[in-house]
């Protein structure tokens, strides 16, 4: 596979090109569109266990998705204070 001149951290300062590491670039598909914000999702990031991500936007909700199907799990709205993070703790 030929890629031309690289500039990935692998190849930067190289003496020579080594093109192996490329052999495993691809084009990603997303499996799945997660519905639900009427607004930018800012941050998003997978619940303990793998089964469920949670994400935020700028609409000022918090959705929980089923990992797998997609399906909406849980919504949570009405904060007035906006947090651009998601964090999850269990206790």
């Amino acid at each position: 596979m030929s890629v031309g001149r690289c500039y990935c951290a692998p190849c930067v300062g190289a003496s020579s090109s080594d093109e192996r590491h490329h052999e495993s670039v691809f084009v990603r598909q997303p499996l799945l569109e997660l519905l639900g914000h009427s607004a930018a999702v800012i941050a998003a990031d997978w619940l303990v266990g793998g089964t469920q991500v949670v994400s935020a936007s700028w609409d000022r909700t918090a959705n929980v998705y089923d990992a797998e199907t997609g399906a909406a799990v849980n919504s949570l709205t009405g904060c007035t204070i906006f947090y651009p993070l998601v964090a999850v703790f269990i206790t």
